[in-house]
């Protein structure tokens, strides 16, 4: 199977008993990019570092919430993630610190029953000043 193949495959909704789908088709997508390349993940991992740097990603599920809380928590978020002021405050990790260079918000559209949700991510893009 080739990643092509893989990628459509997520456009097909699976089962409720499965909570995150999207996990059995990443295992799918990793084993037809190491089976192409011929390489470990290490390598490919390395190389994707080398070309294109180093991508930071973390996620939060709020999950069981009130919806008014719900609605507060993602108006605020969004408040603060637009403003034009956010882009270039630093952050501080540890020894590093990272400038806030781009933030985003996508909608989502069903590719089967075209339903829309709207202001689905809210994004952002840092880099180590000078880098």
């Amino acid at each position: 199977m080739q990643v092509q193949d893989t990628l459509d495959f997520l456009a097909v909704p699976g089962s409720d008993h499965l909570r995150e789908k999207d996990g059995l088709w990443a295992v799918l997508v990793w084993l037809s990019i190491i089976a192409a390349r011929k390489q470990s993940v290490e390598e490919i991992v390395r190389d994707h570092w080398a070309k294109y740097g180093r991508h930071y990603y973390c996620r939060f599920d709020y999950e069981g919430l009130e919806p008014k809380a719900t609605y507060y928590i993602m108006r605020d978020l969004e408040a603060l993630v637009t403003d034009k002021s956010f882009i270039g405050q630093q952050f501080a990790v540890g020894s590093h610190i990272y400038s806030v260079a781009k933030t985003d918000s996508f909608e989502y559209v069903d590719p089967v029953d075209g339903t829309v949700t709207k202001k689905q991510v809210l994004a952002g893009e840092s880099q180590k000043p000078g880098g």
